[in-house]
């Protein structure tokens, strides 16, 4: 037969240190409970700081991407009409070569009559000479 033991008084002390032992480790796993909630709230207010934070930088690169983008429209623009007046300065440039081309050869053709005017002059005035 299993012996009980030798006092009730003995047994109400295992009990109560027992019991001493469970409320210890109940306030324990609170204490524990609680910093783990404690530590927990303040992950959540940095992981919000961090998304405020965040949004933020979203922002401002949404920001950045649109003046990029009007920058990116005005040069596109610039450069068309640099294209398009480039276009009318060679237009320009070839019709004064051609008329540059124009005023050479009309000169040619100027130099070449008074050429031949003072050559018709110089015969007649050889003419009248000889005949004094």
């Amino acid at each position: 037969m299993a012996r009980k033991s030798s006092s009730p008084a003995k047994a109400n002390g295992e009990a109560g240190l027992r019991l001493d032992q469970l409320d210890r480790k109940v306030t324990d796993t609170r204490e524990l409970v609680n910093a783990l909630v404690v530590g927990l709230a303040r992950f959540a207010e940095r992981a919000d700081g961090f998304m405020v934070e965040q949004q933020k930088i979203n922002l401002e690169q949404q920001k950045t991407t649109a003046e990029q983008q009007k920058t990116n429209a005005e040069l596109q623009k610039t450069n068309a009409e640099m294209q398009k007046a480039n276009v009318e300065m060679r237009a320009q440039t070839k019709a004064m070569e051609r008329r540059a081309d124009l005023s050479e050869k009309r000169t040619d053709a100027i130099i070449r009559e008074l050429r031949q005017h003072r050559s018709r002059i110089q015969k007649v005035e050889q003419g009248a000479r000889n005949r004094k």
